[in-house]
């Protein structure tokens, strides 16, 4: 939420892939905003701490890193860079990982305001 309205959501499971590891099936955010790059936003908060712990609780074990996949031709995505990194590619798709729990909600924030907020309206 900013500003009081539902920007974002995302939607995380357990890996099928690796133990202690959870996978983000979904993040995407939701328009019209009149916010630049809050997709941004929305990976920041899936690696924070309070994230980690509320997947941690739903799947009952601990977590310590996150995936997801990016399917595209391109080499990158830049939705994921600078927040995972690239684990494998193969033919449409880009497999990422990052440790989960990098840092609190409020931390996260942080780190896109400074990073992106030259890119607002």
């Amino acid at each position: 939420m900013v500003d009081g309205h539902l920007i974002g959501a995302m939607g995380l499971s357990k890996s099928q892939f690796s133990k202690g590891e959870g996978y983000v099936m979904s993040d995407f955010v939701i328009r019209p905003v009149k916010y630049k790059r809050l997709s941004k936003l929305i990976l920041a908060c899936v690696l924070s701490k309070e994230v980690k712990m509320l997947l941690e609780q739903a799947l009952n074990g601990r977590i310590k890193a996150l995936s997801t996949t990016a399917f595209t031709d391109k080499p990158v995505s830049m939705k994921y860079r600078g927040l995972f990194e690239v684990h494998s590619r193969k033919e449409g798709r880009v497999n990422y990982t990052a440790p989960a729990g990098k840092w609190s909600l409020q931390e996260g924030y942080k780190w896109w305001w400074n990073k992106h907020s030259k890119s607002l309206n």
